[in-house]
Formats: C-alpha cells, sequence, structure tokens
C-alpha cells in the first residue's frame, strides 16, 4: 500500500508538529513544497520554540539561536527568496522518491550484482533537485586527486595511508560522476545545477534552524544575496543584511565554530544526529564520558548541574556495560 500525501519525512511530524494544522502536501509544484518547509517551521517556533528549554551548557549558542523572532525574520527571507533558485526545467523538479542512505548495510549482493535494497521505511517524495545526491558509498567533498604525488615516497606511512584514500575516493568519485553522465544525464544535470547547492542548503537549514542552525542559514541568505546579479533574474534580492548584520553575523559565528569543533573531535564515531556504528560505538561512549568529565571539571553552580544532567545518559550507559561484564 501506497500513499502520495501527507509526507512521510520526519520533520513534518516532529515534536508537536504532529498535532498541529500545517501544509504537508501533496503539492502541486516544487515552490509550494519548499515554502511549506518555512512555514511549517513559522508556525511551530512561533507557538512552541522557547529559548529557556534549549541551551546546552557545554555548547555555546549564540544569542540569535535562541530568539524566535531571529528565526522566523531569517524564514520570512527564505520565503521572499527560495523559489528564485528553483530551475525552469519541469525534469529538475519533477517528484522523486530517493533513498538516502545507500552504504554497504542496505545492500545485498548475489553472484555480483545488487539483489536488494532495504531501509526504504519514511521514504519521501520531494523535487529532484532537492533529493540527488552522491551515495554515501562513495561521497566525497575533498580535493580530487586522481594519480599519486611525486612526493608518495618521501612522505610516512600515515601520510601515504591518507593520500591513498583520497585517491582511491576521488577515483570513485570521478568514476561515479563519469557513468552517471553517459547513462543518467538528468541527475547529472541535477547535480551540476548552478545554485544547486544553495537551493539544497537553503531548503536543508530552513527546515531545522532551531536545533542550532541558524549561523548556516543566515550564511547561505547573506551569500545569496551577494550572489543575487548571477542568479540571472530581473527582480531585486527582497531583502538586505546591513554592514552592522554581517558583523553580528561573524560573531556569532566564532561561537558556532566552536560547536562545529566539539563535532569534528567525533568525526569518524558519532554523527550530529547521535548515530554511531555498532563497531564504532564503545569509542563514541568513551569520547563523550571524557568529554562530560572536562565539563564537570570546568562547571560550577547550576551550569554544572545541568550539564551533569543532560550528559547522564552516556555515563549511565558505560556503567551498565561494566555491570554487565562482572556478570559474565
Amino acid at each position: 500500500m501506497f500513499a502520495v500525501g501527507p509526507i512521510a519525512l520526519r520533520e513534518f511530524w516532529d515534536k508537536e508538529r504532529a498535532q498541529m494544522s500545517i501544509d504537508r502536501g501533496p503539492w502541486e509544484t516544487a515552490r509550494g513544497y519548499v515554502e511549506a518547509v518555512a512555514h511549517r517551521e513559522i508556525s511551530w517556533i512561533s507557538k512552541y520554540a522557547s529559548s529557556s528549554a534549549r541551551n546546552p551548557s557545554y555548547l555555546k549558542l549564540p544569542e540569535a539561536q535562541l530568539s524566535p523572532q531571529e528565526h522566523i525574520g531569517l524564514l520570512n527571507k527564505y520565503l521572499g527568496s527560495i523559489s528564485t533558485l528553483l530551475p525552469d526545467s519541469p525534469d529538475l523538479v519533477r517528484p522523486t522518491l530517493w533513498h538516502h542512505d545507500i552504504q554497504d548495510g542496505n545492500l545485498f549482493i548475489h553472484d555480483g550484482r545488487i539483489s536488494s535494497v532495504i531501509d526504504w521505511q519514511s521514504i519521501w517524495a520531494a523535487p529532484l533537485i532537492l533529493q540527488a545526491q552522491a551515495p554515501r558509498l562513495i561521497d566525497y567533498n575533498g580535493e580530487i586527486l586522481l594519480t599519486l604525488p611525486e612526493n608518495f615516497n618521501k612522505l610516512n606511512q600515515d601520510e601515504k595511508a591518507e593520500v591513498r584514500d583520497q585517491v582511491s575516493r576521488s577515483i570513485q568519485m570521478f568514476l561515479y560522476e563519469d557513468k552517471t553522465a553517459k547513462e543518467n544525464p538528468l541527475l547529472s544535470d541535477a547535480f551540476t545545477q548552478p545554485f544547486g547547492k544553495s537551493l539544497s542548503q537553503l531548503v536543508s537549514f530552513a527546515g531545522n534552524s532551531w536545533d542550532d542552525d541558524i549561523i548556516p542559514l543566515r550564511e547561505c541568505l547573506i551569500e545569496l544575496e551577494r550572489h543575487w546579479h548571477k542568479i540571472g533574474t530581473a527582480k531585486q534580492c527582497p531583502y538586505h543584511f546591513t554592514d552592522d548584520d554581517i558583523r553580528r553575523h561573524r560573531e556569532d559565528a566564532e561561537g558556532f565554530n566552536e560547536t562545529q569543533d566539539f563535532w569534528d573531535s567525533l568525526e569518524g564515531k558519532v554523527d550530529r544526529s547521535g548515530w554511531a556504528a555498532n563497531e564504532d560505538f564503545d569509542d563514541a561512549v568513551d569520547s563523550f564520558l571524557r568529554l562530560r568529565k572536562v565539563g564537570l571539571d570546568k562547571l560550577n553552580g547550576e551550569e554544572r548541574k545541568d550539564f551533569e544532567s543532560q550528559t547522564l545518559i552516556t555515563w549511565f550507559h558505560r556503567r551498565r556495560e561494566f555491570s554487565r561484564a562482572r556478570y559474565i
């Protein structure tokens, strides 16, 4: 059994949104979809967002992140500009189902061929330009390096391993893009659309701005205004950031970068949703425990009390594992 609308995308049902009367489609146009994302968040933030309900003391959040008015102001800027970034080609905005987690754990191989792809639950239809992405198996955003550098033999073993990995991933990405261009030119076109990345990032950050994404949302909007003349529209940019707005944004970004450094320290062990692979789980817990100890040593008073409560589940998990080990 299947249904076309309402959309199954989790963000349309998260927390109190599940009980709210919001537009969940189906939509007749791509514009209807991308604008519904912002209308959904404006409705939820207006009614339920509270700065006192979320401010982990171990992460430095800018004041704007905790201000409903700041979020709504940026979302209105988004609403005034987002449709301009949609491509004119009907094929590039046609409703498309897309598997967002193509990785080895979801692929079954038989006789050298893919026999089954699992983990399709909660898949949703959205414009192709927003769905198109390289599979996680080969996704690579670093510098493309297709051959070993001339100084390769002078590198130490760790550097050689890093370069080999870079070359391997570069070749995989190159072959994927080359074959996609030949066998699926529409998808290749979606990958290379002007402002396609800006469009995808804006929709993504607009849909999650209250969950620590106000800085990247504002950054995308600032960059869009800066490059508006390249879009090829006669319309003026419908919003403007003053020099003071941009100065304040840079100050806010300093705290945001500290938060990113926190996540970078966990790269390869746990992603920002809290997910960790089975083989990395124990290392991820140990990393959080070390960070927890640093926080408890540095904080005092109510901040320390809040931090201890917020990180208790990690400590409890490790204690439970140790208890199990003693009984084996």
